[in-house]
């Protein structure tokens, strides 16, 4: 049934977003108990605009058992569309847990949105700029020493 279940999602985002909704829709309601389908369901509404609906079937799929990248991307959209809700808390508390296990770009990025919308934009972008030095890319290591001396005294951090 997985295979069939992967087929019926792709088949359903090849839809046009004025029906793509109701596709999922009734994969939900014919496979509802499936946490990949209650994720997918779940995105689409995000992805529409209707954060509020979308965040309890989030929180289904993780109950469901959804595993792998998926879990972590169903965490990351949880969050985000919790922030857009504007509860920034648990916003902050499930990105911080992703990206420090993690440290993917993707979570830093939506964790530095809240970050900033809690009034804290100096941690957010002391996070950024500690993830761009780590990386190592492009000039930078020709300016590595230096700019790791500028931003931790910007950050307040021992080099």
């Amino acid at each position: 049934m997985a295979n069939n279940i992967e087929e019926l999602i792709k088949k359903g985002y090849e839809e046009p977003d004025e029906r793509i909704e109701e596709y999922f829709k009734g994969l939900y309601e014919r496979y509802g108990d499936d946490p990949r389908v209650i994720y997918e369901y779940a995105s689409v509404l995000d992805y529409l605009g209707k954060e509020r609906e979308a965040i309890p079937l989030y929180r289904r799929s993780l109950e469901k058992g959804l595993e792998g990248v998926r879990k972590d991307m169903c965490l990351i959209q949880l969050a985000s569309s919790l922030r857009v809700v504007g509860e920034l808390k648990e916003s902050h508390t499930i990105l911080d847990e992703v990206y420090r296990r993690t440290k993917d770009p993707a979570s830093l990025l939506f964790l530095a949105l809240t970050l900033r919308d809690l009034g804290m934009e100096n941690k957010a972008f002391c996070m950024l700029a500690s993830y761009i030095l780590g990386e190592g890319k492009g000039l930078m290591p020709n300016y590595e020493r230096a700019l790791k001396q500028y931003y931790a005294d910007l950050c307040g951090e021992t080099s």
